[in-house]
């Protein structure tokens, strides 16, 4: 065999070598497309996690500002909670997770005398936000609602939003759990907020109260 015969097949193999090695790259084998096992991989926007532990309790009894309103209800122990704000008409206290992410969550407690609150259409929602859910329910002798809704502000903030509200002659109650951030993280936002479902439910079906 000639010594340029032998160099022809010499490069022959070589070349078929770098077609394998390159197929091997392009096309991924078999077992690569095969479905990822149930349960595996990112966790699905219509699969909540599990809720939090709610083991703070936020109370009323005792705090001048809610003028004789017995209400309490549980949050998670590791977020922050901020002292109740009172103004001539309203007192609210917010409850955040924390972190400095941009996407936030919080849980406000509101109670109001203010007349817009008794007069405004139920559930209040802000003007152009988008119901998702609103339905009646009783809660002891109280009857209220729970409603869901998204909207976005002038200030560019995307809001998803879970809330129980109840209002009597003299005083409108709103417990809302939300998850809010740039509009333009809205997908984040409303996965996020998905995730933290169960744990917002759960604060909310903890809220007990009564008039004294």
């Amino acid at each position: 065999m000639s010594a340029l015969l032998r160099t022809s097949i010499a490069v022959a193999i070589f070349a078929a070598c770098l077609a394998l090695i390159a197929y091997a790259f392009i096309e991924a084998p078999e077992w690569a497309h095969k479905p990822e096992p149930a349960g595996v991989g990112i966790v699905a926007v219509s699969e909540p996690l599990a809720p939090l532990p709610l083991e703070a309790t936020f109370t009323t009894a005792g705090r001048s500002e809610f003028e004789g309103l017995a209400l309490s209800f549980k949050y998670p122990n590791f977020w922050e909670y901020g002292a109740p704000n009172p103004h001539a008409v309203d007192a609210t206290v917010r409850i955040m997770r924390p972190g400095s992410n941009p996407i936030r969550a919080t849980i406000v407690l509101l109670v109001t005398r203010s007349p817009t609150a008794f007069d405004a259409p139920k559930p209040i929602v802000p003007p152009g936000a988008k119901l998702l859910t609103a339905r009646r329910r009783p809660l002891g002798t109280t009857e209220i609602i729970l409603a869901e809704f998204v909207t976005a502000t002038p200030l560019e903030d995307y809001q998803h939003v879970i809330m129980l509200e109840s209002a009597t002659s003299t005083r409108y109650v709103s417990l809302t759990a939300t998850c809010h951030g740039p509009t333009g993280s809205k997908d984040v936002i409303d996965r996020q907020f998905e995730e933290l479902r169960a744990t917002f439910e759960a604060v909310l079906s903890s809220l007990k109260f009564e008039d004294r």
